[in-house]
């Protein structure tokens, strides 16, 4: 290779990596995060309304429709997930889903651990 060639080379190299990290340090949501809520949010949103209709109808299972669609609506309002945040509530709500009755406690635990992933 000739040493013309690979100047060109290491230049045209450096300026791609540079775009793409750029792309990816500044434009991260509007290319990947948006989309993907888009498409994770209403499939997280199915699955759930599913669940929640094998529950006993009650007070409880409503109260726990409203919480949940307010979590998921505020998802969608933020610019950053971590999954962190988000697979410790879908596994509370997996436990309360487990058996077929909302209790008052587990609805009170699911809202606590809700409020502490808002504030972080």
């Amino acid at each position: 290779m000739k040493r013309g060639c690979f100047i060109k080379s290491v230049i045209i190299l450096t300026i791609i990596v540079a775009a793409i990290l750029y792309i990816i340090e500044n434009k991260f949501n509007d290319f990947i995060l948006t989309p993907a809520k888009h498409i994770f949010i209403p499939a997280l949103s199915k699955e759930i309304d599913k669940d929640i209709e094998r529950i006993k109808p009650s007070v409880e299972r409503d109260s726990l429709k409203i919480i949940i669609r307010d979590y998921i609506n505020e998802i969608n309002k933020k610019t950053s997930l971590s999954k962190d945040s988000i697979e410790n509530v879908i596994n509370s709500i997996k436990s309360t889903l487990e058996d077929s009755v909302v209790t008052s406690q587990e609805l009170n635990n699911l809202k606590k651990i809700m409020e502490v992933k808002r504030t972080k």
